[in-house]
């Protein structure tokens, strides 16, 4: 579970609008009218409010822990979570801790990375986190060619933890330990690249999704055909990408 997120002030807002009526209700309705038909009219209105939320940040499956999260950082990771449907919002709740969707949110803003985001929330819930993943390892070789390796490998790992089987992710990764001269780091991502193609080829087609699918395209006959009208040889596929990586670490280590 990766909980503890998320109160915010939204509840606090609706009381203090419910208590604004009450007085204004109070104060310029009729006399006949009597307190309990006042507070029948402040239900009903706190009921609709509440009808028109589409999704509760705060499901019952995690903890609430308000004493570790200001404020305002609680009502930023919600606007931002709110803006996709249930189901990615909670796969990101899951897979990520408090600290981690924080990051995640201010990376996304400080570097204009929320609109590339939101174009994907309307695809599956898988495809859309394993996008969420090809756009942090976009972003990161981006950082770690200008020279800003500990950025891009923080933004790999997290990228890591939203799609945990995103194998461009896991070659950067071992790419910019390789860069920060741990190669035994470096090689121990390529590993994991290596095992998790073989699990992803081992699979039946019909259970492959679409970000598999995607993985093993180079190995198709459409696949190779794309291959060769980009200039590459046919054989070229995912794997032999992974296993020349894996070969120029080993020769510099």
């Amino acid at each position: 579970m990766g909980g503890i997120i998320i109160l915010s002030l939204s509840n606090l807002n609706i009381i203090l609008k419910a208590f604004v009526l009450f007085v204004g209700l109070w104060l310029f309705l009729p006399k006949f009218i009597s307190l309990p038909i006042i507070i029948v009219i402040i239900f009903i209105y706190i009921f609709k409010i509440y009808s028109k939320k589409d999704f509760t940040i705060t499901p019952k499956d995690y903890v609430i822990d308000t004493k570790k999260e200001k404020a305002s950082t609680i009502n930023k990771v919600n606007l931002f979570l709110k803006e996709f449907p249930n189901e990615i919002s909670k796969e990101l709740l899951d897979r990520l801790t408090a600290e981690e969707l924080n990051y995640l949110v201010d990376l996304s803003k400080k570097y204009d990375l929320e609109k590339k985001f939101f174009y994907f929330k309307k695809d599956e819930p898988d495809f859309a986190l394993s996008c969420f993943a090809t756009t942090l390892t976009s972003f990161a070789n981006a950082m770690g060619y200008s020279g800003q390796t500990d950025l891009a490998i923080e933004s790999l790992k997290l990228s890591l933890k939203i799609y945990p089987q995103h194998i461009p992710t896991m070659t950067s990764l071992a790419i910019g330990y390789h860069l920060k001269k741990d190669n035994k780091e470096a090689l121990r991502y390529i590993d994991i690249a290596i095992t998790t193609y073989n699990q992803i080829k081992s699979k039946p087609k019909n259970q492959l999704t679409t970000y598999e699918q995607g993985i093993l395209l180079s190995e198709t006959k459409l696949g190779k055909e794309i291959v060769k009208s980009a200039g590459y040889p046919n054989e070229i596929n995912v794997l032999d990408n992974i296993k020349q990586i894996k070969k120029m670490i080993e020769e510099k280590n």
